[in-house]
């Protein structure tokens, strides 16, 4: 009896004087705060720090987990979502440009944003926008962190899963990011597709409009 009531001491207050069933009690009790205390942190930074971001004259703030995405100011929300990740001096990148335009001008529901990988100078990207004559947010970060390459990490980690290749795991995840690859999340701004390499506009079409019907 006396066994089952020191068990039990793990979930309720010791019954018996035991020291070990009282210790073992605080114990766990201790452990259930600190979780409680990491969740409540997690939660904190997830939804109040985030990455930063400027335009040439805002500021905004992406709160991701790679699988939901969340905007700041409440007035960036659209239905859907379209990351592209890219390099301004990188010349694959580039041949996505005029596609992007397209979709911008397509999708009235569809926010695109171009992520740069890395901050540039104002004048740069000034010179950037105008001579491409982007229609759509580009966004350069304003912090130390690397969204760009936390988000191709986690993209390259699911692709593994998929592929059932987790003994290249490790490697995967050191390797700097391969740009440009981008990121569609639907209504809901849940991930619906990722894509990396040569994408054709036409593929890019097909997808926003399964998104966008999607529950």
């Amino acid at each position: 009896m006396k066994k089952f009531f020191a068990k039990t001491a793990l979930i309720l207050p010791p019954i018996f004087k035991g020291k070990k069933s009282y210790r073992a009690w605080v114990i766990q009790r201790r452990l259930i705060a600190i979780l409680i205390i990491f969740f409540i942190v997690g939660l904190y930074v997830f939804f109040h720090l985030g990455y930063r971001f400027k335009t040439l004259d805002e500021n905004y703030t992406i709160h991701t987990d790679y699988f939901n995405i969340k905007l700041k100011p409440a007035s960036l929300k659209k239905d859907m979502i379209l990351l592209f990740c890219f390099n301004a001096d990188d010349a694959f990148s580039l041949e996505y440009i005029q596609s992007l335009k397209n979709l911008h001008n397509d999708y009235e529901d569809l926010q695109i944003i171009a992520l740069l990988d890395k901050p540039i100078n104002k004048a740069k990207l000034q010179n950037f926008i105008d001579k491409y004559e982007l229609p759509f947010l580009v966004f350069n970060p304003d912090d130390k962190k690397r969204l760009v390459q936390d988000l191709y990490k986690k993209m390259q980690e699911q692709i593994a899963k998929i592929k059932i290749q987790d003994s290249n795991l490790e490697s995967i995840q050191s390797s700097e990011a391969k740009l440009p690859f981008l990121l569609l999340y639907d209504r809901k701004h849940r991930l619906y597709q990722h894509y990396q390499g040569a994408v054709v506009q036409e593929m890019l079409m097909f997808d926003i409009a399964q998104a966008g019907i999607k529950e």
